[in-house]
C-alpha cells in the first residue's frame, strides 16, 4: 500500500510482515495475489462487497487496531445556498449521524494539522443522542501509537468540540513531536 496510515498501523500490528506496494484495480490486486506475487493482501472489505468478491475476505482488521483515515466512506454533495430547490431535493439524503461524525473527525484533523502524509486514524460513531469519537496516531515503524477517545452529545457544535477536545488529548500526549517527526523524515527521505 503507498498509504502512510496504512503502513504505519500494519507495521504496528505486524512488524515481522514486508510491506510492498500494490496498484491497479481491486480484480487485478486479487490475481497478482492469487498468482503469487504477495502472501496477502489489505483492501477495504466495502469495497469487496460492493464488487461481488466478499469471498476474498479472510479477516476484518478491528478498528481500534487499524482505525480507518478520517472520513474514510462519507461522501459529500454541495449545492449553492441560494439554489432552494436543489437544497430541498438533497435535504433527504443527509444522514445526520455520518454528518455529525464526520464533523468530529475533521474537527480533529484540523487541529492537528493531518493530512494523507499523516499515519492518522479516527472512528466518530452515532450511539443515539452520543457520538463517539476514538482516534490514533502511529509512528511510521509501528514503535508508538498514541490513542484517545471521548463522547459528546450529537449536536454539530458538540462534534466539532469532542474533535478538538480528542486532538489537545492526542497533543497532550506527544502526537505534535510524533507528527513533526514523521514529517520531517519524510521530507528527508523524499528530498535530493
Amino acid at each position: 500500500t503507498s498509504s502512510l496510515r496504512r503502513r504505519a498501523f500494519l507495521t504496528r500490528l505486524r512488524p515481522d510482515a514486508v510491506l510492498l506496494e500494490l496498484r491497479g484495480n481491486v480484480p487485478t490486486r486479487i490475481e497478482r495475489l492469487q498468482g503469487g506475487d504477495y502472501d496477502a493482501i489489505v483492501l477495504a472489505a466495502a469495497g469487496l462487497r460492493r464488487l461481488g468478491l466478499q469471498q476474498h475476505i479472510a479477516e476484518l482488521l478491528p478498528a481500534d487496531e487499524f482505525p480507518p483515515a478520517v472520513s474514510q466512506g462519507a461522501i459529500g454533495v454541495c449545492a449553492r445556498a441560494d439554489d432552494s430547490e436543489t437544497v430541498r431535493w438533497l435535504r433527504p439524503l443527509d444522514d445526520r449521524a455520518a454528518r455529525l461524525a464526520t464533523a468530529a473527525e475533521r474537527a480533529l484533523l484540523r487541529r492537528l494539522e493531518g493530512g494523507c502524509q499523516v499515519p492518522l486514524g479516527a472512528l466518530g460513531t452515532s450511539l443515539g443522542e452520543m457520538l463517539q469519537l476514538r482516534a490514533s496516531v502511529c509512528a511510521l515503524d509501528g514503535s508508538v501509537m498514541l490513542t484517545a477517545r471521548g463522547e459528546s452529545k450529537s449536536t454539530p457544535a458538540d462534534a466539532v468540540a469532542l474533535g478538538e477536545r480528542i486532538a489537545e488529548e492526542l497533543l497532550a500526549k506527544g502526537a505534535g513531536e510524533l507528527i513533526a517527526h514523521e514529517r520531517d523524515s519524510r521530507r528527508s527521505v523524499e528530498e535530493p
